[in-house]
């Protein structure tokens, strides 16, 4: 039977009887990034006490986006930072610390077999590169997830290769060199997509996702392969409010599943909770929402006899907003809070950490050094932490030099048109900083043009954004005249 809890807030009174866990254990939240786009989308605690962080930067590094991979310790502060990727499109999906470096899982546009690759990049402990794989087929490949194991790295993702208009469920395991060992898809092709694993203690791996059954219909699905990568059982979530499944961990005698359904009775989503045997039997099922919609992205074992969870509600003014939920052994909601401040947020990743708290990341716009940038919350026992996020970091990485739109050097006159031509016709918005930091000008390109109207004489930094968010910057002098 199924059990629905409300999603709550907690506020501020729970903040300050709760002052005594914020003092005994490091909690902070913090943002990091570029002028542009930026978002995490995993999250480990490293042997250091540290964390590793792996996502996506649209804001420096050689193409529209890029990997981005970030080294903190345990108060948040930046230890290194680095991009990885060409001049297309990558995307930072999952990461791992390894005894010697780490390794990251990410999707590609400029892969190595045509369309979008799956990628793997691993690094030393500084971050410099050690070696990348490209591994898909000559179709468009996704990479959703990634597992490391004593002897192995497991992907999972979508792929078009197998001739599946939808796409289709995609599992690769490779040595710890990068070297494809094999790759399944599943039996029933409408498993349209693969969007986390679990590496089990008898050698194989459950993975999760959704399937298509109909048009504009999709479930919950769970198939399970023996180490070798053969097919050993499915299970389809066929109700209707389980349209997909984004991540899971081991739990009790078996799997417990996360994901995101919509309640049958009106449009607004909720987030579902599965437990599952390791013969792929349902155990129990929970659902955790309200009046608003609720998304479930990412799930870990608890510190004590339960779970927790990430993602968002919409509670705070009709946005998105990043979420940490615990619950009990059966998913019965215990005890949650909410990230945003106001904010637009979501979370994406959720780790427990040594010292007996949490550590979430995400995106969050608003409260960071660009557009939207990429966001860690550290968290006590019980997931309370610092009220608002500290100082953003404006990361000093280098960004892409944007050849001058007209004659190179000279100086702009205050109040003419700086006209950017055909050759940035993907540019939507514009932004000019001060060298001192400080936004002065944003606003819409018309025409292929920016204004520079208004300005002091003086030396700025314009920057270009793109329909895809990526920000190309250049100096530039204003001169009075």
């Amino acid at each position: 039977m199924d059990h629905v809890r409300p999603l709550m807030l907690v506020g501020l009174a729970a903040l300050c009887w709760k002052g005594c866990a914020l003092h005994a254990q490091d909690v902070w939240r913090r943002t990091y990034g570029g002028l542009g786009v930026e978002s995490a989308n995993s999250v480990r605690q490293t042997s250091d006490g540290g964390y590793i962080v792996a996502g996506t930067a649209g804001s420096f590094g050689h193409g529209a986006s890029d990997v981005y991979l970030l080294r903190l310790d345990g108060a948040g502060d930046v230890i290194w930072s680095r991009t990885y990727g060409g001049p297309g499109v990558e995307q930072g999906v999952s990461c791992r610390e390894l005894d010697d470096g780490f390794i990251v899982a990410a999707t590609a546009s400029d892969g190595q077999h045509g369309g979008y690759d799956l990628m793997l990049v691993r690094t030393d402990l500084d971050g410099e590169p050690v070696w990348q794989q490209y591994i898909g087929t000559p179709d468009w490949d996704i990479c959703k997830g990634m597992e490391v194991t004593d002897d192995a790295i497991l992907l999972v993702g979508t792929s078009y290769g197998a001739g599946s208009p939808t796409g289709q469920l995609y599992l690769v395991k490779t040595d710890h060199d990068g070297r494809v060992l094999w790759s399944v898809t599943p039996s029933d092709q409408r498993a349209s997509g693969g969007n986390a694993l679990v590496a089990m203690g008898d050698g194989g791996y459950v993975v999760a996702g959704s399937i298509v059954r109909a048009v504009e219909d999709t479930a919950g699905y769970v198939v399970a392969f023996n180490a070798d990568g053969v097919e050993q059982w499915t299970i389809i979530a066929g109700t209707d409010t389980a349209q997909t499944f984004n991540g899971a961990t081991r739990g009790g005698n078996g799997v417990v599943l996360i994901g995101t359904g919509r309640r049958p009775t009106n449009d607004v989503t909720w987030i579902t909770l599965l437990g599952m045997d390791e013969a792929g039997s349902p155990v129990w099922v929970n659902h955790i929402g309200n009046d608003a919609d609720s998304r479930g992205t990412a799930i870990a074992g608890s510190h004590a006899d339960g779970y927790v969870i990430t993602g968002s509600n919409s509670l705070n003014q009709g946005w998105p907003d990043m979420i940490f939920t615990r619950t009990d052994a059966e998913g019965w909601f215990l005890e949650g809070d909410n990230y945003g401040n106001g904010d637009p947020a979501m979370g994406a990743a959720i780790e427990r950490t040594s010292d007996g708290g949490y550590v979430l990341v995400g995106w969050m716009e608003g409260t960071g050094p660009g557009m939207r940038s990429c966001y860690v919350v550290k968290t006590d026992s019980s997931g309370r932490t610092a009220d608002v996020p500290s100082a953003p970091y404006l990361d000093p990485l280098p960004v892409e030099e944007l050849v001058s739109p007209q004659d190179g050097t000279r100086p702009w006159s205050r109040g003419s048109s700086i006209v950017l031509g055909d050759a940035w016709s993907g540019v939507v918005r514009y932004e000019l900083i001060g060298l001192d930091g400080r936004l002065v000008l944003k606003g819409v390109c018309r025409d292929g043009a920016v204004s520079t109207g208004g300005l002091s004489e003086g030396i700025y930094v314009l920057g270009l954004i793109r329909t895809d968010g990526h920000m190309l910057r250049q100096r530039m002098y204003i001169t009075g005249r």
